[in-house]
């Protein structure tokens, strides 16, 4: 065999396995790191879903608050939001959502401190620091 007939012979030849591995392994980096952007995205989106539901949520008792009449002897209560609004009043039903709970205490006579905890339901967890809210009597 003359020298031209071996390079040609090793310029047809195929890949090597060394090649081929170097090439899966590269391929295979290149699909974890993508499925971990999704997942991270997934769970970034969650969050973010989350937190507005509590924003809202703590923005709406606000104003119930606010809108309502002084009552010296207000109970405090729950509301449960799901992402579209409340689903019930007192006792959360839905398997998702954000609970408000709202606690009254008589700070001085005719001055009320109102407390908004916003919490994560089912899970329980508290979403930020709860709100205070002061209305006084006229």
């Amino acid at each position: 065999m003359t020298a031209k007939q071996a390079r040609r012979r090793r310029a047809q030849a195929g890949t090597t396995l060394v090649e081929l591995l170097v090439a899966v392994v590269i391929m295979g980096l290149a699909l974890t790191l993508i499925v971990g952007l999704f997942a991270t995205g997934i769970v970034d989106s969650t969050l973010s879903k989350r937190d507005v539901s509590a924003q809202a949520a703590t923005q709406y008792e606000m104003e119930k608050i606010a809108s309502g009449p002084y009552d010296s002897n207000a109970p405090g209560y729950s509301d449960c939001f799901g992402t579209d609004g409340t689903v019930s009043a007192g006792s959360c039903s839905t398997p998702s959502g954000v609970r408000a709970d709202v606690s009254v205490t008589q700070v001085s006579n005719g001055l009320q401190q109102w407390t908004i905890t916003v919490s994560a339901w089912p899970a329980a967890t508290k979403i930020g620091k709860p709100i205070s809210v002061y209305k006084a009597g006229k």
